[in-house]
């Protein structure tokens, strides 16, 4: 017997360690990413709060995931879910109160419901119990069950937790390793967006040494922030390229010609896709944000705000607010001059894809329009031959600048930096389609390195509209002024497709980083806030600032900080969701691609 006890514990440790051999658990980062396996709204609050005369109803349900093979988020469920040891993650409960459910379901339109409703498909394992047993259930299946269907996609779809990997996640497709570098831009891009913004705030507000502001605008520096203003031009190339690879994508792979019905389509899922995060941010400044500061020059800038968004929110809304003088979200100027140059560029793809013989002569003619047209207005406004951002239009924020909308924020004058990110776009699917490699051709590799100095050198020849002033109306000026404007989407075409073909490998590893996948998708939120954030943090002031190159950068950095953290509140609980939901309603009409922020970005500054 002793020997026998002796076996047991010599023996027992070893069955144990055979057992745990293979114990490891799976990284609990990794295990949150599946849904969580239950999940109810609150059944004594739902019985208590019904609407007299109508019956409280509390539904529970089984949903299952349908499998996708193609999905990440699936094969770990999967993976995860075929060991004994676990549950199927796959097979999800739920407990929903339907009483707030169903108002929401029935103000959903009949195409909008049927887009939400998942078809059938096989199930290889046990999922529900035999309800039969329970009273009426039959009945409250053939009441409730599509209710519950569409509540259980309606709320996926703003959930945190899945919106995050949305945001995180990271694609190895080669278009999307080609074009990722796109993403560092947009964020860069933003940094000086809102440095410009800061230095334009400074102007507003009062100094207690403005000879040193005004001795720094007479610097290097200070130039290259002034003509930052050019650097959105490289947003609108990054804009109108991805747009243009996406379509010419879908056109190879659509089985009927792109037609009017797919370019109305796409209009109104650019239009739902960008506006309900921007209308919350204008409905913030038109309310909210006057009460969360106070002081004199507080005062002054949040109530002109305030009282413009009231007055012309509509106009916002309908992105026509670029040719308004009475600024609401003055930064909205872009959203509506790219929504514009969007609709714009859609129809010329249509005409290219609709004409292929003739899309040398169709680039062509919109390209001499697009020096044409801002040509004419620049010597019939008696314009200069470059926007002028002067300390003097920033000390009422451009209220009373009428050359911002006549030289600047219309879309008439931003007309060549969409037509170039089109052709670069269809030079760079010609090449790829040949498989040749430019990174490799010695005169391009110069022509590329080239790109730094010429610019460099481009933004300070604008320099003499501000220390001359030339008699104007200029044929000259009128000339000057597009062009100018548009070598700046020439640089930017070259630098984006020499890095992509790897003039500078070590320069794209870098810029194709994962956080900049992240911040790179933030972009639109960021911009959407900054301005928020810049007011609330400088404008409350009682007194004279000090202006300093050390509290210059101190207030950059953490502007940059704040803004990308609210745009991720806002892209987690707003623009995410509106994402998901619209891929749903519109699963169907084979838009998708069109909207290239999804992947890569939309409206890039944004």
């Amino acid at each position: 017997m002793v020997n026998i006890v002796k076996f047991i514990g010599a023996i027992l440790p070893l069955i144990a360690l055979l057992v745990d051999c293979n114990g490891e658990f799976l990284e609990l980062s990794q295990y949150h990413r599946m849904p969580k396996m239950a999940e109810t709204d609150d059944y004594d609050q739902c019985m208590q709060e019904s609407v007299p005369g109508e019956i409280a109803v509390f539904c529970m349900t089984r949903a299952v995931i349908k499998p996708d093979k193609s999905s990440d988020l699936w094969n770990l469920i999967e993976d995860f879910s075929n060991d004994r040891r676990h549950h199927n993650h796959a097979l999800l409960e739920r407990g929903i109160c339907m009483n707030e459910c169903k108002k929401f379901v029935k103000s959903l339109s009949n195409t909008t419901t049927r887009s939400l409703m998942v078809p059938k498909f096989p199930i290889d394992f046990t999922y529900i119990h035999d309800t039969t047993v329970l009273k009426d259930s039959v009945k409250d299946r053939e009441r409730y069950g599509k209710l519950v269907e569409i509540w259980k996609i309606l709320l996926a779809s703003f959930s945190i937790l899945r919106n995050w990997n949305r945001l995180t996640s990271y694609s190895e497709e080669p278009l999307n390793k080609d074009l990722r570098i796109f993403q560092a831009v947009r964020f860069w891009g933003m940094c000086i967006v809102i440095s410009g913004h800061i230095m334009s705030a400074y102007n507003y507000l009062p100094q207690q040494n403005p000879s040193k502001m005004e001795m720094a605008n007479h610097s290097i520096f200070m130039l290259l922030i002034f003509e930052g203003k050019q650097f959105v031009q490289s947003f609108f190339v990054m804009g109108a390229f991805l747009l243009t690879v996406m379509v010419l994508k879908l056109a190879k792979t659509h089985k009927k010609p792109l037609g009017i019905s797919f370019v109305l389509k796409a209009i109104l899922y650019r239009y739902i896709r960008l506006t309900p995060a921007y209308a919350f941010m204008i409905l913030l400044h038109t309310t909210w944000m006057a009460k969360l500061q106070d002081g004199p020059w507080w005062t002054i800038r949040m109530e002109t705000e305030r009282v413009f968004c009231r007055r012309n929110w509509w106009i916002n809304l309908l992105y026509l607010n670029n040719y308004n003088e009475e600024h609401c979200f003055i930064h909205g100027w872009y959203l509506s001059c790219d929504f514009q140059l969007f609709i714009l560029a859609i129809l010329l793809l249509l005409a290219i894809v609709r004409f292929k013989k003739y899309v040398l002569q169709i680039l062509a003619i919109v390209g001499v329009a697009s020096v044409l047209i801002p040509a004419f207005f620049v010597y019939h406004d008696k314009l200069d031959g470059t926007l002028l951002v002067t300390p003097q239009s920033d000390r009422f924020f451009s209220l009373f600048d009428e050359f911002l909308i006549k030289s600047y924020t219309a879309l008439h004058m931003n007309l060549g930096n969409y037509l170039i990110g089109i052709v670069a776009a269809m030079i760079y699917l010609n090449l790829r389609k040949q498989n040749a490699n430019l990174g490799i051709k010695k005169w391009f590799k110069i022509v590329w390195y080239l790109v730094f100095p010429v610019g460099f050198g481009t933004m300070l020849l604008n320099s003499i509209f501000y220390i001359y002033d030339f008699e104007k109306p200029s044929l000259w000026m009128a000339a000057f002024f597009p062009l100018s404007k548009y070598i700046w989407g020439v640089y930017t075409s070259l630098f984006f497709i020499g890095l992509i073909f790897g003039v500078q490998p070590a320069t794209k590893r870098v810029l194709s980083h994962r956080i900049f996948e992240i911040l790179g998708r933030l972009t639109y939120s960021a911009y959407l806030a900054h301005l928020f954030i810049i007011h609330l943090t400088l404008y409350n002031i009682r007194s004279p600032i000090h202006f300093g190159f050390t509290e210059t950068i101190t207030t950059v950095i953490s502007n940059v900080v704040l803004s990308y953290l609210m745009g991720l509140v806002l892209c987690l609980l707003l623009e995410l969701p509106v994402t998901a939901l619209q891929k749903l309603i519109f699963a169907n009409m084979k838009v998708n691609h069109t909207d290239s922020r999804e992947k890569l970005s939309g409206p890039v500054v944004q």
